[in-house]
């Protein structure tokens, strides 16, 4: 049944032009064009959109602003990590902070602090202590609302936990740069698994992405694989709500557009209550960067 609805789809797209590879495009998702690869998406209160994009041959993680086809850097810097990040404004300064993972480090995030188009103000905090893992990365998120941030660490023994943390608690331990120690101060924790995604699909399913719209709390897990995608979903404390195991956003594009077999979940992120799927499918000058919408 798969290939022939896979069939059908790519006679409809022939018939409404024959000379066009990309015609799905239109109405698939937003697709976001870059020369980077990209590795995030996040939508602030105002529903902007930020995306995380990492230029590998000059060893560079960079946060850009986009509307309407504008695009801004905002921030870029070697020391910012593979996934996860944040981007709020506090009204009462003026200063935009953008909040992201630490390179090669399973136990801190970092801070950035930016404003009136001076050079940005970088402060290193730990949100894990010593006794947990200090390789992989912490892949932060930020809340929707701006209300929590959630990082990923790893026990000695290998169990994956989430925390959560007050945001205004960390806005106000910005003193010292490089030696903000919160790995005290977190509000939840609560142990995570790959298990379940990875036993529904038959294989390795990785933490891709976490997302919040400040009451519920998404999980991606996802290789790069032509399968279905696996969402966890759970209240901000750590309560498992439900479990979806067959995520397939944008997998039909992805067998129209590439026989590669590449389709790959590389953000997620809440615009208001709407969750939002960053998928990557092609390689190289193939590769279509698209966003579309989780459906239930």
């Amino acid at each position: 049944m798969a290939f022939i609805r896979r069939i059908i789809i790519i006679i409809i797209l022939l018939v409404l032009d024959p000379l066009s590879s990309n015609v799905y495009a239109a109405s698939a998702g937003k697709i976001i064009k870059s020369q980077f690869n990209l590795q995030g998406i996040y939508y602030d209160k105002e529903e902007t959109l930020f995306t995380l994009e990492q230029d590998y041959k000059n060893n560079l993680s960079m946060i850009f602003y986009n509307h309407n086809g504008y695009r801004e850097l905002l921030l870029k810097d070697g020391d910012i990590g593979h996934q996860g990040f944040g981007v709020s404004t506090l009204e009462h300064n003026s200063a935009r902070y953008i909040l992201t993972g630490m390179k090669k480090s399973g136990l801190h995030i970092l801070l950035y602090k930016l404003k009136n188009k001076k050079k940005p103000i970088k402060y290193r905090i730990k949100l894990f202590p010593d006794s947990f893992i200090p390789g992989n990365e912490t892949m932060p998120a930020l809340s929707g609302d701006g209300r929590f941030i959630f990082a990923r660490g790893r026990s000695k023994d290998g169990q994956m936990f989430i925390r959560v943390f007050d945001t205004p608690n960390i806005y106000s331990a910005l003193k010292d740069i490089n030696n903000i120690d919160l790995s005290d101060n977190y509000i939840y924790q609560w142990p995570i698994s790959s298990r379940i995604a990875s036993n529904a699909i038959g294989s390795l399913q990785p933490l891709q992405a976490i997302a919040s719209n400040g009451h519920d709390v998404a999980l991606m897990f996802g290789n790069a694989r032509l399968t279905p995608k696996v969402i966890y979903f759970y209240t901000v404390n750590g309560e498992l709500k439900r479990i979806d195991t067959r995520v397939t956003s944008g997998i039909e594009d992805a067998m129209i557009f590439s026989q590669q077999n590449f389709y790959e979940p590389e953000g997620l992120s809440y615009q208001k209550n709407r969750l939002k799927i960053l998928i990557t499918y092609a390689k190289g000058i193939n590769k279509r960067n698209v966003i579309y919408n989780y459906i239930k």
